[in-house]
C-alpha cells in the first residue's frame, strides 16, 4: 500500500492513459459496427476527427480568447493601478496570502515563475503521454491484455481475462454516462 501512495502519480497517469484507451476503442467499435470498416481505419478517423474538432474549434475561438485575456490583464493592471484592489475583498485576501508566502524560506517553493512554468510543462507532458499511451492501447488492445494477463498465474488466466472484459465494460459505459450527464 505504502508503495501505491509513493508511485500514486504513475497510477494516475496508467489509469487516465486506460480511460483513454477505453473511450476511443468504444468510438472505434460503433464506428466498425454502423460501417462495417477495419478497427484501424475506425480509430484513425475518429482521432482524426477529434484532431480536426480541436483544430476548428481553436482556430475559431482562439483569437477571442485571446483578445478576452489581453483584456483581462489591463483590468487586472488598472484595478491594480486605481488602489480599488487593495481595499477591496479579494485584494485584502491577496495580499494576506503574498505576504505569508513572502514569508516562507525562497527554497521551499521555489521562484514563482519558474514553478509555474514548470508545472505548465509538465501538465502538458502530462498530457502528451496520457494521449500517446491511450491511442497504443487502443490501437492494440490485444497485446497489452495478453502481456497483463500473463503477470496472473495459469490456474487464473481466464478468470482474470473475464475480469478484464467486464472491467472494459463498465468502463465503457460509465464513460457513456458520464458524457451523457455534461451534455
Amino acid at each position: 500500500a505504502s508503495l501505491l501512495w509513493l508511485l500514486a502519480d504513475i497510477v494516475l497517469l496508467i489509469f487516465a492513459s486506460l480511460l483513454i484507451a477505453v473511450l476511443l476503442r468504444g468510438a472505434a467499435s460503433a464506428i466498425v459496427a454502423r460501417f462495417k470498416i477495419p478497427p484501424g481505419i475506425a480509430l484513425f478517423l475518429f482521432v482524426f476527427a477529434i484532431i480536426g474538432t480541436l483544430g476548428v474549434f481553436f482556430a475559431w475561438l482562439g483569437p477571442q480568447f485571446g483578445n478576452e485575456f489581453v483584456q483581462l490583464l489591463g483590468i487586472i493592471r488598472s484595478f491594480d493601478h486605481s488602489g480599488a484592489w487593495n481595499n477591496s475583498v479579494w485584494g485584502n485576501l491577496f495580499h494576506r496570502v503574498q505576504t505569508a508566502a513572502n514569508a516562507l524560506p525562497d527554497n521551499l517553493f521555489g521562484p514563482s515563475t519558474t514553478s509555474i512554468v514548470m508545472s505548465t510543462l509538465g501538465g502538458m507532458g502530462s498530457l502528451l503521454l496520457i494521449s500517446v499511451t491511450g491511442l497504443y492501447l487502443a490501437a492494440t488492445p490485444k497485446i497489452y491484455e495478453d502481456g497483463a494477463v500473463r503477470l496472473i498465474p495459469i490456474r487464473h488466466r481466464d478468470r482474470a481475462r473475464e475480469i478484464m472484459a467486464e472491467i472494459t465494460s463498465v468502463l465503457r459505459w460509465w464513460m457513456l454516462g458520464q458524457m451523457i450527464d455534461m451534455i
